[in-house]
């Protein structure tokens, strides 16, 4: 393999590699471009080809929207009265419950996204958390959440 590729460049447009298509009896080089952008999720330095993703379930990520549909749920079921009482049976401030109770309310596709470990690479806890409140409107979310980088 390493005889055949004779060059790599990574680039704005994406991955280019130069194969010596002699070792293959085809005569001259062909070239080959893989579409991806160079990105920083999560503090690391990672490339990502366009179409091509593995998950990667992130369990803070999962656990912020767990942990704030269950909050609303017992605030609308009744077992805590206010946001007060949540908050001091959860041993956080009310402000924290107010900024994160948001994330109950998003769009069900971006919540499966989530789980699944489909969410945009760059979208951590933190970076939800600075996005609270989300709009209302999913079709608004889901926009918002495209432009996650």
């Amino acid at each position: 393999m390493r005889e055949l590729v004779r060059e790599v460049t990574v680039a704005a447009a994406g991955v280019t590699m130069i194969l010596d298509a002699g070792q293959l009896g085809l005569g001259k080089d062909l070239a080959i471009t893989v579409e991806s952008t160079l990105g920083r999720p999560k503090a690391k330095l990672s490339l990502v080809v366009t179409g091509a993703s593995t998950p990667d379930p992130d369990p803070a990520l999962i656990g912020l929207v767990a942990q704030a549909r269950e909050w609303f749920g017992q605030i609308a079921a009744g077992q805590q009265t206010s946001l007060t009482a949540l908050a001091r049976s959860a041993g956080v401030t009310k402000a924290y419950v107010r900024q994160v109770i948001g994330a109950a309310f998003l769009a069900p596709d971006l919540v499966t996204r989530i789980v699944e470990g489909r969410q945009p690479r760059a979208l951590t806890a933190e970076k939800l958390k600075a996005m609270l409140p989300l709009p209302e409107s999913w079709p608004e979310q889901r926009a918002l959440f495209a432009a996650v980088n």
